[in-house]
């Protein structure tokens, strides 16, 4: 394997690990605001006995924390990734079962109280479980040097991590919104002068 590509597909697996790192912060930061709000939207999914909602609230809380701060370090990464897996896996399988029971509940994901789960939920896991495989795959091919803490890259590659990042979580939020951004551009294309003629002329 070339450098350029060793560099490349450190960047890559960098920019991956930021991206979660910071989908975990934000999403942390407001159960950690409001612990008793979050522990009543974990009874909600009724996943288990409501009495251990509030212990279950916690631990998740918990593995946040700890996933947020270890994937934007770097520190104990090994253990961070595939434990990142589980907790998504384990979302995705809590989301699914009450979709499938047709249960209208709050989402609990990054403290918005009006989102409810969904298909989109689903996808948004999903599409955080395919990020933590290709990390995964990536770190298998070349370890990425921490991010912050101990022997930090210069200053570089740090940017073409941030740029990475951003373009992924950009990305992500494009693919998560394409049905209305599709219905957006049929509107445009239908109110166009050219089709309002095409449809004038069929009328006639």
């Amino acid at each position: 394997m070339s450098a350029s590509t060793r560099e490349l597909l450190s960047v890559t697996a960098s920019a991956l690990q930021l991206s979660l790192g910071l989908v975990f912060l934000l999403a942390v930061v407001p159960k950690l605001w409001a612990p008793d709000a979050f522990s009543r939207t974990v009874a909600e999914y009724r996943i288990g006995p409501p009495a251990m909602a509030p212990a279950l609230a916690r631990g998740v809380i918990a593995l946040e924390v700890f996933l947020a701060f270890a994937l934007l370090t770097g520190v104990l990464v090994a253990v961070a990734v595939p434990l990142a897996l589980l907790v998504l896996a384990g979302f995705a399988i809590a989301v699914g079962l009450n979709l499938h029971r047709r249960r209208t509940i709050s989402c609990g994901c990054f403290g918005a109280k009006s989102e409810t789960i969904s298909g989109r939920s689903l996808a948004r896991l999903g599409l955080l479980l395919a990020t933590v495989v290709a990390l995964l795959a990536l770190d298998a091919v070349v370890a990425p040097p921490p991010l912050l803490l101990g022997d930090a890259p210069g200053v570089g590659y740090l940017l073409q991590v941030a740029g990475m990042s951003l373009a992924l979580l950009l990305v992500g939020m494009w693919l998560l919104h394409l049905p209305e951004l599709w219905w957006v551009v049929g509107q445009l294309w239908r109110s166009s002068p050219r089709v309002e003629v095409e449809q004038r002329k069929e009328a006639a």
